[in-house]
């Protein structure tokens, strides 16, 4: 009614000061400013894509895959664009429910950057998905554990990525948003260094 009352006009608008609301613990939201600094992180792409849990999400056919494993060459090493690089390489491992989708795309991208099949599977792990269990996941990660690189006091950590959440994790049901979200704490834990994607 204020805003009606002064005519439309918002500086003529009276207006008291808002008190911040508090939560139940009697501590308030406190808003932090933006400096426009990017913080140091352990990229995986530079300035672009961190070592973290990252999901990309989509309708079937999108092309999230075709974008997982382009990023993925880029981490490896073995591409890089303008806009797309990085400083340290890691390997890539790549558990996927369509392996003959990614030789695809992992061969038109062989063919556009000149690159050698040899050079591919030397950075470029592809493992057929299947509905696995907890215990499938260590198993997983000792192996992944293996193509860790050591530069200097540096451990460089594989980029693991799943496509897809469906074809790679058995759970009772993937419309128990409990169960996944279990699992998915259990997968943050088990790989708990490792930069990692995750296809829905």
């Amino acid at each position: 009614t204020d805003f009606i009352e002064a005519g439309g006009e918002l500086d003529s608008c009276l207006t008291e000061p808002v008190e911040p609301p508090e939560n139940q613990s009697g501590s308030m939201y406190r808003f932090e400013p933006y400096n426009g600094e990017l913080k140091a992180y352990d990229w995986v792409v530079d300035d672009f894509l961190y070592v973290g849990f990252h999901t990309f999400a989509g309708p079937r056919g999108i092309g999230k895959t075709t974008i997982e494993v382009y990023l993925a060459c880029v981490a490896a090493g073995l591409i890089e664009t303008e806009e797309l690089k990085t400083v340290q390489w890691r390997p890539v491992i790549m558990v996927t429910e369509d392996t003959d989708q990614v030789k695809r795309i992992l061969y038109g991208i062989e063919q556009k950057y000149q690159l050698t099949a040899e050079q591919i599977d030397a950075r470029f792990k592809l493992a057929t998905a299947r509905r696995a269990l907890k215990a499938d996941m260590q198993t997983l990660e000792s192996q992944s554990r293996k193509l860790i690189r050591e530069i200097g006091d540096q451990q460089i950590y594989p980029l693991i990525i799943f496509d897809t959440f469906a074809a790679n994790f058995d759970l009772y049901s993937e419309n128990d948003n409990q169960a996944i979200s279990s699992f998915v704490s259990d997968l943050r834990r088990i790989f708990k260094s490792y930069p990692m994607i995750i296809s829905t």
